[in-house]
């Protein structure tokens, strides 16, 4: 049997240049796009993730309680037409962080106390609805 002919330090080239891992994927409720530049998308069970080719660190992700059948996606992949797997009407959600936190203020009516805190990120601001 014939090896395969590669160029000396393939395999550290190959290495060097991981986003992953990436599946499995869950069959016909998955999607994934290509916003721009090195960047991409994969709405796949629980998860959004945005990676880039070019950067294998970066990471950012968005995670839901329960597994999603994701259908379709905006080019940008900031806004998802999903259902629960569990069952469920189809639904859009928008991942813009500005968005939630008008809607949060506006529903609230008022800043989350320490205790409502305590199962978000830290990384929060201090004060998020202003007074």
């Amino acid at each position: 049997m014939a090896s395969a002919i590669r160029p000396p330090g393939w395999r550290a080239m190959c290495q060097a240049r991981t986003a992953g891992p990436l599946g499995p994927l869950n069959p016909n409720r998955w999607t994934a796009g290509v916003p721009g530049g090195s960047g991409f998308f994969l709405a796949n069970n629980s998860s959004v993730r945005f990676l880039k080719a070019d950067a294998p660190g970066y990471r950012e992700t968005y995670g839901f309680a329960e597994d999603q059948g994701f259908l379709a996606a905006t080019k940008d992949g900031k806004a998802l037409l999903r259902s629960p797997v569990s069952g469920g009407r189809l639904g859009l959600v928008r991942l813009d962080p500005t968005l939630w936190k008008r809607h949060l203020c506006e529903v609230l009516g008022r800043d989350l106390t320490d205790d409502e805190r305590t199962s978000l990120p830290d990384s929060l601001p201090a004060e998020i609805c202003a007074a």
